[in-house]
């Protein structure tokens, strides 16, 4: 469950680049694990980065599906989560 403003910022893959979801024994469910990069001897997962820049690490809730979070109209202390704090408004005169 991505903001409109995460799912904006993440960039398409490559042309031919493979993002990979790896399953998880216990839970069943799957994770973003990376993009796959592929070697002489195999190959391994890079981060997947989001924003303006492209340097912005993806977070945890945009890597696997959990359940949906609430957000109640109005409440502005769901604004304390540092994963919202591109939502504050910025500081305004007094």
């Amino acid at each position: 469950h991505w903001t409109v403003e995460e799912f904006e910022e993440v960039w398409n893959p490559s042309n031919c680049e493979v993002w990979a979801l790896e399953k998880a024994m216990v839970s069943g469910g799957y994770r973003l694990a990376g993009r796959w990069l592929p070697g002489p001897l195999g190959g391994r997962f890079k981060e997947i980065r989001f924003g303006e820049r492209k340097n912005t690490p993806l977070w945890n809730h945009m890597k696997c599906r959990r359940g949906p979070r609430v957000l109640t109209p109005g409440d502005r202390s769901i604004l304390d989560d540092p994963m919202f704090t591109h939502l504050q408004p910025p500081d305004q005169p007094v």
